[in-house]
């Protein structure tokens, strides 16, 4: 059950809530979060979360719950659902090692695969993005998004960069957009992800890359995985 921490005992305001030590998408940061969205099915959903497997991103918007993992799936697949506040998302990027499958659960969820953009609601067929193909997910409507995406086959390493980053965005130890505020740790995230850059991007991407490793041998990703990785 997701637990909710109110500094005020006698109700839960959008003040007051708060998420695994961190705010949900609607806390305090997000004044009238609650009045502008009322109770829905989602909000109802989101109490029967187990706060265990769910991490909060402030800079992208979105909480991940990991629903299973790779190692519970036997390397089959890695299965989360995530949760975008309006606003939210992430830039384009792609991957070489697996595939991702997007599966709209509530509201409406734009999904771009190479120059095509579309608009998933909840009922809509599943949209895939290949190995090597161009893609993010946003939330560009004036409420909540909850979708579903499929890691094939499962990766470990996205799992952990998933929990990591979104523990430096908590922290504070990213910029607005949630890119870390360390070369070192974005080298170290890319890496774990096997997220690729576009374009010329792809050149700087190397250097992080290189820079990542360099701090990998420093002993830097196992105590980010000591600090982070909890699933």
């Amino acid at each position: 059950m997701l637990n909710f921490q109110c500094s005020n005992k006698s109700s839960c305001d959008e003040k007051a809530v708060s998420f695994n030590s961190a705010p949900i998408i609607f806390s305090s940061s997000n004044t009238g979060f609650l009045k502008k969205f009322p109770e829905t099915t989602f909000v109802k959903n989101i109490y029967m979360t187990d706060t265990a497997r769910a991490v909060y991103n402030p800079a992208q918007k979105d909480t991940a719950i990991f629903i299973e993992t790779v190692q519970e799936t036997n390397g089959a697949y890695s299965l989360l659902e995530v949760i975008v506040a309006p606003g939210g998302g992430v830039g384009k990027h792609y991957h070489k090692a697996y595939t991702e499958t997007f599966t709209c659960l509530e509201g409406e969820l734009q999904v771009q695969v190479g120059k095509q953009v579309l608009t998933l609601k909840p009922g809509d067929a599943p949209v895939t993005a290949g190995k090597d193909v161009l893609h993010r997910f946003f939330n560009t409507s004036d409420k909540l998004c909850r979708f579903s995406v499929l890691i094939s086959p499962g990766s470990r390493g996205f799992e952990e960069s998933v929990q990591i980053a979104y523990g430096l965005a908590r922290d504070g130890r990213t910029n607005k957009e949630g890119t870390p505020s360390k070369i070192g740790h974005l080298g170290i995230l890319l890496a774990l992800s096997e997220s690729k850059l576009p374009g010329w991007q792809g050149l700087i991407e190397r250097v992080l890359l290189w820079i990542g490793k360099r701090a990998d041998k420093k002993g830097v990703t196992d105590q980010l995985r000591k600090e982070y990785v909890k699933i």
